[in-house]
C-alpha cells in the first residue's frame, strides 16, 4: 500500500491517467471523516465521493489553484481527478485510525 506522505504527484497522475487500481493510506487528519461524518462505519469499504459541484471545469480549477502543495492539497487533487477520470475510491479504517483508500476503475 502506498502512503499519501510518500507517493509522488507523478505516481498519482499515473494512477488516474493509466487507470491503475491502487491503495493509498490517508491520514485521518486529512480525511476528517470522524469530524464530518462521525456515524459512518468504515470497518467495511465505503465510498465517499466528492460533491458533483466540484466535478466541473471551474471546480477542478479551484482544486488545482487553491489545493496547495501540502498533504491536504495532494489528497484533494487525487480524489477529484480519480472521479473526473471515472474511478471510485472506497475507504476502510485501519487499526492506526488512518484510512485505506482503494482506488478502483470500472471494467472496460
Amino acid at each position: 500500500m502506498l502512503s499519501l506522505e510518500n507517493v509522488t504527484r507523478e505516481e498519482i497522475k499515473s494512477i488516474f491517467s493509466e487507470k491503475k487500481n491502487a491503495e493509498i493510506e490517508i491520514p485521518a487528519n486529512i480525511t476528517k471523516f470522524k469530524q464530518h461524518i462521525p456515524d459512518v462505519d468504515f470497518s467495511r469499504p465505503k465510498e465517499v465521493p466528492p460533491t458533483p459541484v466540484i466535478l466541473n471545469a471551474e471546480g477542478i480549477a479551484q482544486v488545482i489553484v487553491y489545493g496547495g502543495n501540502g498533504l491536504a492539497g495532494k489528497y484533494m487533487q487525487l480524489v477529484v481527478f480519480v472521479y473526473v477520470y471515472g474511478g471510485q475510491i472506497f475507504y476502510t479504517e485501519l487499526m492506526s485510525g488512518n484510512y485505506k483508500a482503494a482506488i478502483v476503475w470500472p471494467a472496460a
